[in-house]
């Protein structure tokens, strides 16, 4: 687990969900910047919107519930973004300025 380099707290999703952006975030203990590389995150966008353009061209997000079928399938995968990239963050995959504790 990787945690703050100033106070040595250990990494919380909610510091990732409440980070309006994803590279530079604030530790929720003492409010240190904990940044992270440019490239996972590009990456990241790339794939997401495959997979929504992908789903768009389903017949499920054509037939007569297809806006509440898009907003659930966009709602369900940035939950399933923002948590890989927590846990890629928390192991050390994805390079930051966070210390193996």
């Amino acid at each position: 687990m990787r945690s703050c380099p100033n106070c040595n707290t250990p990494l919380k999703f909610k510091d990732v969900l409440k980070a309006t952006n994803p590279v530079i975030m604030k530790c929720s203990s003492c409010g240190e910047p904990i940044k992270a590389g440019y490239t996972p995150l590009v990456v990241g966008i790339i794939l997401f919107a495959v997979l929504y353009i992908a789903f768009r061209t389903t017949p499920l997000a054509e037939g007569p519930n297809g806006l509440l079928a898009k907003i659930g399938f966009l709602v369900v995968l940035a939950g399933v973004f923002e948590f890989g990239y927590y846990l890629l963050l928390s192991k050390g995959v994805i390079k930051s300025n966070l210390v193996k504790s």
